[in-house]
């Protein structure tokens, strides 16, 4: 029975924090459900080629990733403080200049850090975001000291409506966070790798080419326009 049912039913005996906490569980199910429509309609203009036009529009250099960081992890604190996780950012200074779709990649980064918070639940447990340049990239890496993923169930992380251990600890999604997030990258011409162990916890790493000097310099000269991207990392064509 659902908490609507039950409040319609049992408002005459409720005290005021009853109907307080039935409230509350009924916006919980409505956040849920508002979510999943939205990712869903994200779904559809990723699938259409549409996400792909909007990127090109909005994607700009940026040489403050490390504020970008720092303000998204900010947003988190509450949901992480509710659920006894601590968490912390170590940013190598002076990271380079990234192109970034601010939108598409604070979307990506938060639903990483959501299922980091979600699955390290519990005392004295820690979410770290960390981000530094290496070989002609720059990475930005969510580590969580979690459940844990087993080796055989990672090939399929990404995979659309996929949930791992769904035995073990209830999930209020559908399988769409991880899917999401690795195509929104994917438009920045990235990718989302991931190292876990169970009962250890897991490291999800977003990892973004760095801009070429003549690009930098290109792009400084254009004002920090919107510039075009190479054919390979964004196509208006649907995903297959």
């Amino acid at each position: 029975r659902t908490y609507t049912e039950l409040a319609l039913e049992e408002i005459p005996s409720l005290s005021p924090d009853d109907l307080h906490e039935f409230l509350l569980g009924i916006k919980r199910g409505a956040d849920r459900l508002i979510r999943l429509v939205e990712d869903l309609l994200l779904l559809v203009r990723l699938d259409t080629g549409r996400a792909a036009k909007e990127f090109r529009l909005l994607v700009r250099v940026h040489r403050d990733l490390d504020a970008i960081l720092r303000r998204t992890v900010q947003q988190y604190e509450e949901q992480a403080a509710a659920c006894g996780v601590t968490l912390e950012t170590r940013l190598e200074p002076d990271l380079p200049p990234v192109r970034l779709c601010r939108l598409f990649f604070v979307d990506a980064l938060g639903r990483l850090m959501d299922n980091g918070i979600k699955f390290s639940r519990g005392k004295e447990k820690r979410v770290t975001v960390s981000a530094q340049a290496t070989d002609g990239w720059v990475e930005v890496a969510v580590s969580d000291q979690g459940v844990g993923i087993p080796a055989k169930e990672i090939p399929h992380l990404f995979e659309r409506f996929r949930q791992i251990g769904r035995e073990k600890m209830e999930q209020q999604g559908v399988g769409l966070g991880l899917a999401i997030a690795q195509e929104l990258i994917h438009l920045h011409g990235g990718e989302i790798t991931v190292e876990s162990e169970p009962g250890v916890g897991s490291t999800f790493t977003i990892r973004l080419p760095c801009l070429s000097a003549a690009e930098i310099t290109d792009n400084a000269n254009a004002g920090n326009a919107a510039i075009p991207l190479p054919c390979w990392m964004v196509t208006d064509e649907p995903a297959p």
